[in-house]
């Protein structure tokens, strides 16, 4: 019982290290990293809703679950901003070499 306890607080604190920690990655500006972490955090919010769910343990269920519904949505969030930088990246370039190159 020990080892299952000490497991859970091991989880635990590492999805709330990673959820933390990831707006710092979203000021150094690397949009791709951000949402990776985000999808990995999500994952590890899933697997300590399945221990507590597997261990009749409450408390340890919905902290993952909360945490995991936390990182999907932000997740969706980075990533409906990257698709959103791509097509206005696309719209410039579009644009420019139209109106640049093809005279």
């Amino acid at each position: 019982m020990a080892t299952a306890s000490r497991l859970t607080v091991f989880a635990l604190t590492a999805l709330t290290a990673v959820t933390a920690f990831a707006p710092l990655a979203a000021n150094a500006g690397d949009l791709q990293k951000d949402k990776n972490n985000m999808r990995n955090a999500a994952i590890a919010g899933g697997v300590v809703t399945l221990y507590g769910l597997k261990n009749h343990q409450h408390t340890t269920t919905l902290l993952g679950a909360a945490g995991t519904a936390y990182a999907l949505s932000q997740y969706e969030r980075k990533r409906h901003q990257q698709s959103q930088r791509r097509a206005a990246a696309a719209r410039w370039h579009r644009h420019h070499r139209y109106h640049h190159h093809h005279r």
